[in-house]
């Protein structure tokens, strides 16, 4: 999602994770197993570019729900760090 939203405002930075937790709910052990990624809010994608651009480094958290059985399996929030190197 770090990518896309970078991508979306012709932007190329290198993106590493920086810190992550994940909560496992329950087992995730039956097919169909889907996973989805909240894109964030406008106003923090807009926080996140205009930072991006201005300082050259910025962080944007992003949540992630992975289903089994159509219910919440796996929860994970992640910071992810990009940053322009030219």
């Amino acid at each position: 999602m770090t990518s896309l939203i970078c991508k979306e405002a012709e932007l190329y930075p290198d993106i590493a994770v920086i810190h992550s937790t994940i909560d496992y709910l329950r087992p995730c052990n039956d097919n169909p197993i889907t996973s989805r990624c909240f894109r964030p809010e406008p106003g923090e994608v807009a926080r996140f570019l205009e930072q991006l651009q201005r300082d050259r480094r910025a962080d944007l958290e992003l949540r992630v729900e992975v289903r089994s059985q159509n219910k919440p399996s796996v929860a994970f929030v992640g910071r992810y760090c990009a940053r322009l190197l030219s």
